[in-house]
């Protein structure tokens, strides 16, 4: 049996209100700056995240993530971070975006995301079987054996290997 463990600051979710049946929850400014990351783990259908112009997500000096969504099945996952919206992070192997589903597409098109510590990532993504789309403004990463953009795919159908490209680091059996 797989487990996920995550520090109990992320218990809390649906920091943007209750994901709907394959709808569209909208974060606004009015939450910044979001010091707890932004949640969103097995919504039961498709879900879109947005991202209002001028959102901060700063987890600066605490354990969290900046966004965390997690699908199931053939869920697909959608954060659109609207422009001028950032996401900052400090904390050692602290990752400014993490999204993962296990058939449904990833993607993840953002703004300014910056983050500082030791073995953090900007963003990481990841899909069994989906397709995986990242876009970015711009990532800052600073700190020892940190990453920029890690991606993750392996789909059966597809027949070459993964790539370099860019300085994103890609891992998988294929992409």
């Amino acid at each position: 049996m797989a487990m996920l463990a995550l520090p109990s600051a992320l218990v809390a979710q649906d920091e943007c209100g209750p994901a709907p049946a394959a709808g569209t929850v909208i974060c606004g400014t009015d939450q910044n700056p979001y010091p707890d990351g932004i949640t969103y783990i097995a919504p039961a259908d498709d879900l879109t995240i947005v991202l209002e112009e001028g959102v901060v997500i700063n987890t600066s000096g605490g354990p969290n993530l900046g966004i965390l969504v997690l699908g199931l099945a053939d869920t697909d996952i959608s954060v659109l971070g609207g422009t001028n919206t950032s996401i900052t992070t400090d904390a050692t192997g602290a990752f400014g975006v993490l999204g993962a589903t296990t058939s449904g597409a990833l993607s993840l098109s953002l703004d300014d995301i910056t983050t500082t510590g030791e073995s953090a990532s900007g963003v990481v993504a990841s899909s069994k079987s989906g397709l995986v789309t990242i876009g970015a403004s711009s990532i800052l990463i600073a700190g020892a054996n940190a990453d920029g953009i890690s991606a993750r795919c392996c789909q059966s159908n597809r027949t070459s290997p993964c790539k370099d490209e860019f300085g994103c680091h890609l891992k998988g059996a294929s992409c």
